[in-house]
């Protein structure tokens, strides 16, 4: 049988050359791509007969794995959620997640058997969700994770999508009309980092990104967002019933909201996130902040696929760029987490106000 989410794959006019922006600006580049969207927009795609349940998905490894950990752990110890959980990954992935009944997925032995032109970075999201078999599915980015029972919300999801967003203008550098043959009239801002989608209702829309994101040689030369804004160029292409909600921040932590709280924290700014070599500080605000740190805690000591400092010494030579990097704006630095990855064990130094210009 033959899947359905391949068969539409298909070649485009290929750039010569390393002057790919040139090459994506040529009339006839734009005419193809214009004709085979329409064609594709016109064509009957129904889903496949065998989505089924309620999932989350995800996609990350390497420097990212100690988030996803966190995140996981966070949906079962934390929520007590029990939907079931896809990390589909490019490369070798690290342990802490064994018995937490997770679904990992290699794409480079996926990848073979549903060949794609483009299916890592950007491109990898609508590659997994068109291929994870959920019915309806929280797609996550790998430095977001829910903060309440996500299986309530997509039980309860009323439309074909669920796209967060602060206001009704959508950020600059949007797909055109003149590139995609398609005029955008949606004032939606498709954050890219967390949305819900019931597939057996907006699988058309799901393919035309697919299609955008597979030909992302072309399309991603016309748009400085380009998962977001192939959301929204499918969503008005198709006219598709879709639900936008607000999110609200906690300094450089944004917060998805559902039924009036937060239900989704999303550690969007890097010095935020859980990353390997990295010791970010608790966020005021953000929900389940020290269970989050918690386990952040007890993972990157032994975190062993990135540049993770255990040396006593590495550890000074961070907090000591830490220090710098916070006198430098003339503010004191935050206390640390106690335990928190081995730094607490560092002895206090003195704070020396910085010095007046």
């Amino acid at each position: 049988m033959i899947c359905p989410v391949c068969a539409l794959s298909d070649s485009s006019p290929e750039h010569r050359g390393a002057d790919r922006a040139a090459w994506a600006s040529r009339p006839d580049v734009r005419d193809w791509h214009v004709q085979r969207y329409r064609e594709l927009l016109g064509a009957d795609l129904q889903p496949p007969s065998n989505l089924a349940g309620h999932g989350i998905v995800y996609t990350g490894e390497g420097k990212y794995w100690p988030m996803l950990v966190v995140a996981v752990r966070l949906i079962r110890d934390v929520l007590g959620c029990t939907l079931p959980v896809q990390i589909w990954h490019h490369a070798d992935v690290g342990p802490r997640l064994a018995g937490y009944d997770v679904t990992l997925i290699d794409t480079r032995k996926f990848h073979p058997q549903h060949p794609a032109r483009f299916w890592r970075s950007f491109e990898s999201k609508s590659y997994c969700l068109a291929h994870c078999g959920f019915s309806r599915v929280l797609w996550l980015d790998a430095d977001a994770y829910p903060v309440v029972d996500p299986a309530p919300m997509l039980a309860e999801m009323e439309h074909a999508t669920t796209f967060w967003s602060t206001s009704n203008h959508y950020w600059p550098g949007q797909f055109t009309g003149e590139w995609t043959g398609i005029p955008c009239t949606i004032d939606i801002e498709c954050q890219g980092g967390q949305y819900m989608l019931d597939l057996t209702r907006c699988w058309k829309e799901l393919q035309l990104v697919r299609f955008t994101d597979d030909h992302s040689d072309y399309y991603y030369q016309h748009n400085k967002y380009p998962d977001e804004a192939s959301w929204r160029m499918a969503l008005c292409a198709c006219g598709t019933d879709y639900e936008k909600l607000r999110y609200g921040w906690a300094r450089r932590v944004m917060l998805p909201q559902w039924r009036g709280q937060a239900a989704i924290a999303h550690r969007i700014r890097r010095e935020t996130k859980f990353l390997a070599g990295r010791h970010p500080q608790p966020v005021h605000g953000v929900p389940l902040e020290a269970e989050a740190f918690r386990i952040y805690a007890e993972v990157a000591p032994s975190y062993r696929g990135g540049d993770v400092p255990t040396s006593a010494m590495n550890q000074r030579v961070i907090r000591q760029r830490q220090i710098l990097a916070y006198r430098h704006r003339g503010v004191k630095m935050p206390a640390l987490v106690p335990g928190g990855c081995g730094e607490a064990a560092l002895p206090p130094r003195p704070f020396t106000p910085a010095r007046s210009p």
